[in-house]
């Protein structure tokens, strides 16, 4: 429905072919936020009522500006791009007038409105836009590195269950629960709350919920290290370091003698761990395939942490995924972190949907977006 001239494009809208009066005439301007996980689809309808009947993009713009939804000049300034059916893009709305581009309205009536896109984003441009736009910092790379380490470190706890060395069992046991404690919990909880400020739904919910799990565990292996006195087995230890040595050589022995209670205890705690990253395996398919990748693999060792500690195939199982989600873990904190430094995709994380602009373990909520 578009006739090209030298100077100008203009577009019909897609209602009946009838003219209709000015008093009659609306179209429905459809705008959205350019932030992850923000489309068309989720966008929200406002009515233009009495529009020119050539109406040009500058006319859009100025009727959202009446609204108070975007400012053109000056302080907070936003981009305004008007979507165009036949190129399949956005257009800003200076290139549109620029380019002599019109959209035909003359058949626009409140029976059969014409739909318009608008697409609106930060204008870097605009002196002091981006902080007006932007309040808070991406902070998932920091969570995925979390991840990431103690993962790795999981998995040489996991190594030596399986390949014992006391040299190296005594001293990493010493600092691996702190690590646990901190890098995998205390940190990742954090990140959480602070993704919570960005509206990151998805990533509030993984952050905090993967920071509480490894707080509780950081927590319990501190327990076991320096509290060994505390625990069945090791009340008759003299000094800190023979505890310590007991302790940890003793601790599959601690599991052994309650095996009917305690391995099944640990057994219903990863079976809500499990639960957990299915659902948002289930939410990744709304964001990025790299994001979906390292929760299926999060999801398969879960199911194996289920039965580590009754079954030796399944420990190794969990230890060589271990290992391999370490390693996606720090591709996908190197890759996030180039992103966002570099404002722009260096790293390709395969969205879902195409023309997509998404980040690793990010997607807005239901009250508006990043």
């Amino acid at each position: 429905d578009a006739s090209l001239g030298s100077s100008l494009t203009r577009i019909r809208s897609t209602g009946s072919d009838a003219v209709v009066s000015d008093q009659k005439r609306v179209v429905a301007i459809k705008y959205f936020l350019d932030r992850p996980d923000m489309d068309i689809d989720k966008a929200s309808v406002l009515l233009f009522k009495r529009p020119p009947m050539i109406c040009r993009a500058s006319d859009v713009a100025a009727f959202l500006e009446r609204q108070g939804l975007i400012k053109r000049q000056g302080e907070g300034a936003f981009l305004a791009e008007v979507y165009l059916d036949r190129f399949k893009a956005f257009m800003s709305v200076e290139m549109c007038d620029k380019s002599g581009v019109e959209f035909d309205l003359s058949t626009s009536s409140t029976a059969d409105p014409a739909t318009l896109a608008v697409r609106l984003s930060g204008d870097p441009s605009a002196p002091g836009a981006a902080l007006a736009t932007i309040k808070q910092c991406n902070m998932s790379p920091a969570g995925l590195y979390g991840i990431s380490a103690i993962l790795g470190l999981q998995a040489m706890l996991l190594s030596h269950q399986l390949m014992p060395s006391q040299r190296v069992w005594t001293p990493y046991m010493q600092t691996w629960s702190c690590y646990a404690f901190f890098l995998g919990g205390l940190l990742s909880f954090i990140i959480g709350l602070l993704e919570v400020f960005r509206n990151n739904i998805f990533g509030a919910t993984a952050f905090l919920g993967f920071g509480a799990i490894w707080l509780a565990r950081g927590l319990e292996f501190i327990l076991q290290t320096y509290s060994p006195k505390r625990t069945k087995g090791a009340a008759n230890v003299e000094g800190p370091q023979e505890a310590i040595k007991i302790e940890l050589s003793g601790y599959d022995s601690y599991e052994i003698q309650q095996e009917s209670e305690q391995n099944w205890g640990l057994a219903i705690r990863e079976v809500y761990v499990v639960a957990f990253i299915a659902v948002l395996v289930v939410q990744s398919f709304r964001i990025n395939k790299a994001t979906t990748v390292f929760c299926v693999l999060y999801l398969i060792k879960a199911m194996f942490d289920v039965f580590e500690d009754l079954s030796t195939t399944c420990k190794w199982f969990s230890m060589v995924l271990s290992w391999i989600l370490s390693g996606v873990a720090f591709l996908l904190f190197a890759a996030e972190l180039t992103n966002e430094v570099y404002g722009k995709e260096v790293f390709n994380l395969q969205p879902w949907r195409q023309n997509q602009r998404t980040q690793a373990f990010a997607a807005a909520g239901n009250n508006g977006a990043m």
